[in-house]
């Protein structure tokens, strides 16, 4: 479940559509690093597992074709 607040994938991809400029440097809180760092460590186990289901599917579907 995704902590109140953390924006989803196509709300961020919006967010690089907007107009700007670097004019100074920002500062990160800690807390929200922390939970940034959690977000995106999440995230990329979810992509290893759905790439893990893939491969698998994958294997099963090449090793029944010399079966048939």
């Amino acid at each position: 479940m995704r902590p109140s607040g953390i924006l989803d994938a196509a709300q961020c991809c919006r967010f690089l559509d907007l107009p700007g400029d670097e004019s100074r440097n920002a500062e990160l809180p800690a807390c929200i690093k922390v939970i940034l760092d959690e977000v995106t460590a999440q995230q990329q186990q979810e992509l290893v597992n759905d790439i893990a289901v893939k491969n698998g599917q994958w294997f099963v579907t090449e090793m029944d074709k010399p079966d048939h």
